[in-house]
């Protein structure tokens, strides 16, 4: 065997590695993806639920107060306003987090559904879609045209009824 034959042997051998290692780092990068989605939906379960579940369960304060805002004809103080304002504009947000991340592949699906779910119960009262009718100006075309789709589809719940 002759010394150029040998080179071009060992060419070979260096070029399948590096393709071999290309492959290696490919595979490393999706493994890093698939756990940055983990990690995304997990803040985005996080956020969602810290925006009501805890409070209502521990709160009868506040659960009274979402009662006076789902009833469509109970009256709210100034003070009832404003907390329904910030509520209302922390649900757009959470939800416009998880339309953003679900638009760059970087959400589970399932998160975003859950999401979505929550956008669609909370937009069949109408004291919801009322704010919504005001407000949806603020907020970015893809968020706004996704949560104007959700209020054409809306289907009217009674107070009471779970997302």
């Amino acid at each position: 065997m002759s010394l150029e034959s040998i080179y071009y042997i060992g060419q070979s051998i260096s070029v399948v590695v590096i393709i071999a290692t290309l492959f290696a780092i490919l595979h490393q990068g999706q493994q890093a993806n698939q756990i940055a989605r983990s990690e995304l939906s997990h803040d985005q379960l996080l956020n969602s639920h810290g925006l009501l579940g805890p409070t209502v369960a521990t709160n009868p304060e506040y659960a009274d107060f979402l009662v006076r805002v789902l009833e469509e004809n109970a009256a709210m103080s100034a003070t009832d306003r404003i907390r329904f304002l910030n509520f209302m504009h922390s649900l757009v947000i959470v939800f416009g987090s998880a339309h953003t991340l679900k638009s760059k592949g970087m959400i589970e699906a399932q998160m975003f559904a859950d999401s979505a779910s929550a956008m669609v119960w909370w937009m069949q009262f109408d004291r919801s879609r009322g704010w919504w009718k005001g407000a949806r100006k603020h907020y970015s075309d893809g968020v706004r045209d996704a949560i104007d789709e959700i209020v054409a589809n809306r289907q009217v719940s009674p107070v009471g009824a779970t997302p």
